[in-house]
């Protein structure tokens, strides 16, 4: 699930046990139009709670004319304790918003 915060900011809730993965905090902003840019950054751990590294998630988004859904690709780039970027994964973001 992601959270956008008035002022650009954001988080995921992840599946992931959270003992295995941080929460994924980053920024986004309005590029033009119904479209806008995120990008955010998680922490992962092992079983043992010994840190494996991170990952970095950026994408783009366009909002539908409801305002209410939005969709478009990301790239989750996947690296090991030292830096080493071991992994770039496509992904699609697609999302509805949640109200009361």
């Amino acid at each position: 699930m992601l959270t956008f915060h008035q002022g650009g900011t954001m988080m995921d809730g992840t599946t992931t046990p959270s003992a295995l993965r941080t929460p994924a905090e980053g920024v986004w902003r309005h590029t033009s139009d119904s479209n806008y840019a995120f990008r955010m950054k998680s922490f992962t751990f092992n079983a043992q709670n010994v840190f494996t590294g991170w990952s970095i998630i950026a994408g783009e988004l366009t909002v539908d004319s409801t305002g209410d859904l939005f969709t478009g690709p990301a790239t989750v780039q996947v690296y090991d304790p030292n830096g080493v970027l071991v992994a770039t994964l496509c992904a699609e973001s697609s999302g509805t918003r949640f109200e009361l």
